[in-house]
């Protein structure tokens, strides 16, 4: 599941070794000193539904706010997606809580709910299911996706090639998004 990264026990988990990486996309400040940070790229979200969808012809705030939504537990959409259409007292309605994008790929393809996802993976969605992109009715809400660690590993020369065999990927993958 999603956690807020400033969570103590995500922070433990990187000092104390349970835990060697973390990808953050919330792009706060990380409160430890002894957290480590690279920005890998920026990502932004995008709604993706079935082919035919009503909403990709009717485009309007409310519309978008009261269709069904897909929230899918590791990735923080909803909230910032609310932000954006707080301004016209509105709110998304979230008919479906799933536990990862797979079930949440199959609900979009087989019902009218919407399903919002980073531009990274909703590309790659689009292309291997046939989902289409749907209008936002705000501007596009944008994140950097970083990759943490404890400081301990600075020196660690196994440990440097992966952040950097990581940052590699990452930057693939900005350039296609």
């Amino acid at each position: 599941d999603w956690m807020p990264f400033h969570r103590e026990d995500n922070i433990d988990a990187l000092r104390n070794g349970r835990c060697h990486f973390m990808i953050d996309i919330e792009g706060v400040p990380v409160p430890a000193p002894d957290i480590r940070v690279l920005k890998l790229f920026d990502d932004k979200l995008i709604t993706l539904s079935r082919d035919g969808h009503p909403l990709t012809r009717r485009k309007t705030a409310d519309r978008f706010a009261t269709a069904d939504h897909i929230e899918v537990n590791s990735l923080p959409a909803i909230e910032p997606i609310n932000r954006a259409v707080a301004a016209d007292k509105l709110a998304c309605n979230v008919s479906s809580r799933v536990s990862s994008v797979l079930v949440g790929l199959l609900l979009a393809l087989n019902s009218d709910a919407l399903m919002t996802l980073p531009a990274s993976l909703a590309q790659i969605l689009e292309k291997q299911f046939g989902l289409v992109r749907v209008h936002q009715p705000f501007g596009p809400i944008a994140f950097p996706v970083r990759l943490l660690w404890h400081s301990s590993y600075d020196r660690d020369e196994c440990h440097a090639w992966v952040r950097g065999e990581l940052s590699a990927l990452a930057g693939g993958i900005a350039d296609a998004v």
